[in-house]
């Protein structure tokens, strides 16, 4: 049975990819060479979040003295975040302790943020990303994303805008009506390589009160669309 290895929490690295809905995995460290190369194993998915271990199997002959260094990478495809889940941290089982490593989310973009003379970041930024929603787009059809724009007075103001990946989507109408904005995209290549489906589409909303200094505030929501290249069957 592999055991446990001693990993140090400062050498567990977690990034989920929001472009490509993957969880990656990685470690690195040094362990007696009497190990063969160390892999990560997933233990559980309850309710409150992930789990997973790192551990490695002890052989080779004869049996060799002293340490070696490794790196390893582990991927896992799950949309995050998810209702009712820990999308903050995953648990990491090692010899050296258990470890909630935090998870750090790409793909979205940096916030924006209020910026003083000297290039200071200013006043307080709230994110928050919202559960995605799921939507099945077939080839030649369109797809239609609406937004509400918050109400807000002035100096406040409010943009609103969708990112995506141009080599499989087009925006092909944006319209705004009152209380409401809506985009329409079609596929612009359909997503059959490996990996490519589904695409997502994020919608950024961000208030920003109008102040400087440390009155400053931007609010920004984040809402993924998850798009899934269908095909219907004819009957």
């Amino acid at each position: 049975m592999a055991s446990l290895i001693p990993v140090k929490e400062s050498d567990i690295s977690i990034v989920y990819n929001s472009n490509t809905r993957e969880l990656v995995l990685a470690a690195k460290g040094e362990i007696p060479k009497v190990f063969l190369t160390p892999f990560f194993k997933q233990e559980s998915v309850l309710n409150t979040g992930l789990t997973f271990s790192i551990r490695a199997f002890a052989g080779g002959f004869p049996p060799q003295k002293g340490e070696k260094s490794f790196e390893i990478k582990h991927s896992v495809h799950i949309n995050l975040p998810l209702p009712h889940f820990n999308n903050k941290t995953v648990l990491i089982e090692t010899a050296s302790g258990n470890f909630s490593v935090e998870i750090k989310y790409t793909g979205f973009g940096p916030g924006p943020v209020v910026r003083g003379d000297n290039g200071s970041e200013e006043g307080t930024t709230y994110q928050d990303v919202l559960p995605p929603i799921k939507r099945f787009l077939p080839a030649d059809q369109p797809l239609r994303i609406t937004a509400n724009i918050p109400k807000v007075e002035p100096p406040s103001r409010v943009n609103i805008e969708p990112s995506y990946n141009p080599e499989f989507l087009e925006l092909i109408r944006s319209t705004v009506q009152e209380g409401s904005i809506s985009w329409t995209f079609k596929w612009k290549k359909l997503p059959t390589e490996e990996g490519a489906n589904p695409q997502l589409i994020d919608v950024t909303t961000h208030q920003y009160n109008g102040l400087v200094g440390p009155a400053a505030r931007n609010y920004i929501t984040i809402q993924g669309y998850v798009v899934l290249f269908v095909v219907f069957e004819k009957k």
